[in-house]
């Protein structure tokens, strides 16, 4: 993540596309670039999916342990969204 935001102002006043990047982060979805084709699913994605399957298990209770870094909070914030979609408070 911390190569490809680098090259984002590099490549988006080049204007060149911006293939695959191996990353999750919203910093690479958010504004919309229409240089960047994303094929990996964003943070915000994958950690809805995971909600998804503990929730359809039955799980209630969810808790999060996480690096406090911009990428362990970034999967913070993409579990606390998708908890308050399924009206469902974080476990402290």
């Amino acid at each position: 993540t911390p190569t490809s935001n680098a090259a984002l102002p590099i490549f988006t006043q080049a204007r060149v596309p911006f293939f695959a990047p191996f990353s999750g982060a919203q910093s690479l979805r958010e504004p919309f670039n229409r240089l960047i084709f994303n094929v990996r699913a964003s943070y915000y994605d994958e950690t809805e999916h995971l909600v998804d399957r503990l929730v359809s298990t039955g799980l209630k209770n969810i808790a999060v342990f996480y690096q406090n870094d911009a990428y362990g909070k970034a999967g913070l914030a993409g579990v606390e969204r998708a908890l308050k979609k399924l009206n469902l408070p974080i476990v402290d």
